[in-house]
């Protein structure tokens, strides 16, 4: 175990992840597709992605490198596909926000064009979510801007991990 989280996701760690599940799905439900003049479907849940998310947060904190790119150069693919994932359409939404409110995070990724079209990508059939805080300041590698960034009990990790299976014939 890790001196900077918890062993295992905690519950305000599920409860939060939750709370974004329904935020998002609520917002994908009450917007329709173009030309189709229907709703985005909810996202679908499946537990072993949840855990291809959290897992990635875990590894951040463990490595204090926090992107979505690891030390290893492995991205999103490359963890879906060690989880046994079989690879078609995958994204990642990475975040650090309030430590408390799941409502902050939300609010970042729709004010961001990309993070806010993952979300609402109707591709995209599963979503995966995992979250936590390092219980002590740490300085972590923040691989997009190149820099160190200090992260702390004051702020919450989040990886949202957008999934769509292969189709068979």
């Amino acid at each position: 175990m890790s001196i900077l989280r918890a062993e295992h996701p905690t519950e305000t760690d599920k409860r939060l992840a939750e709370e974004l599940r329904q935020m998002v799905n609520l917002e994908r439900v009450q917007r329709s597709i173009p030309l189709l003049a229907k709703s985005l479907p909810a996202f679908r849940y499946l537990d072993k992605l949840d855990k291809v998310a959290q897992d990635t947060v875990h590894h951040w904190i463990d490595t204090a490198v926090y992107g979505h790119v690891d030390r290893e150069g492995k991205k999103v693919g490359d963890r879906l596909a060690a989880a046994g994932f079989k690879l078609y359409l995958h994204s990642e939404n990475i975040a650090f926000s309030d430590p408390n409110y799941a409502g902050k995070v939300f609010e970042q990724f729709m004010g961001s064009t990309i993070h806010r079209m993952n979300l609402l990508n109707n591709g995209y059939k599963y979503v995966g979510i995992g979250t936590g805080i390092c219980l002590e300041p740490s300085q972590f590698w923040n691989t997009k801007d190149q820099v160190m960034t200090t992260l702390g009990p004051t702020g919450r990790l989040w990886c949202m991990v957008f999934y769509t299976p292969p189709t068979t014939a």
